[in-house]
């Protein structure tokens, strides 16, 4: 279903995570709008679906999804990262190998069928030359964070309106953002200093994240 929509909606999945009421999705798309479409269809047509299944009534997810455009390189991969290590954060699980909705089992070649991950747009974005070399440094960088307890909430891929270099965050100021009030700070993403744009608290959706990886 989720693959199908994403085609028809030219959409690309690189990475997500599936709970029990909320989703995180890092997406590749042309532009906001795609995104938009997708979502809506996405939510709307599992919501029905489910209620079928349950006899019941109502939205799946609350609210509407948040987006946060996101640059590539160190920032795309610590958003991979986060994404995938979020039932672990949960203490719902001690690894994301034992969580079955989220990319981990794609990534890592375990799962075969009903793949949703294109790969090779994964490898170009991450810049890894093939899924072995990314594979191995994924693994690597999830246990690191597990063995290291880095754990914590990171708000900027939650709730930030976009994240990158400087360079990154002024050309999509430019391009896509409108003129409300925006906090501009820097931040630490893995060992990188980065910029975040975030909306005024009280615009926050935290409920139901989206990520869109984009490079303009």
């Amino acid at each position: 279903m989720a693959l199908n929509m994403s085609k028809r909606y030219g959409v690309t999945f690189l990475q997500y995570c599936l709970t029990s009421n909320h989703v995180h999705m890092l997406l590749e798309a042309k532009n906001k709008e795609s995104i938009s479409l997708f979502m809506q269809d996405l939510a709307g047509t599992f919501a029905q679906k489910y209620n079928r299944r349950k006899k019941r009534s109502g939205g799946y997810w609350e609210g509407r999804y948040h987006a946060t455009m996101i640059d590539s390189g160190p920032y795309l991969w610590a958003c991979l990262l986060y994404i995938d290590m979020n039932m672990v954060r949960a203490g719902v699980v001690p690894h994301p190998e034992h969580w079955p909705w989220t990319g981990w089992q794609e990534l890592m070649g375990l799962r075969k069928r009903y793949c949703l991950i294109n790969q090779e747009r994964l490898l170009s974005w991450t810049g890894h030359e093939n899924i072995e070399q990314f594979r191995t440094h994924f693994e690597h960088d999830i246990i690191d964070r597990i063995h290291n307890q880095i754990v914590q909430r990171e708000s900027q891929w939650t709730d930030a309106v976009t994240v990158g270099t400087e360079s990154f965050i002024e050309s999509v100021t430019q391009s896509v953002l409108d003129r409300r009030r925006w906090y501009v700070e820097e931040i630490t993403v893995g060992r990188e200093l980065g910029t975040v744009v975030r909306e005024p608290t009280h615009a926050y959706m935290r409920f139901s994240p989206s990520k869109i990886g984009s490079k303009t």
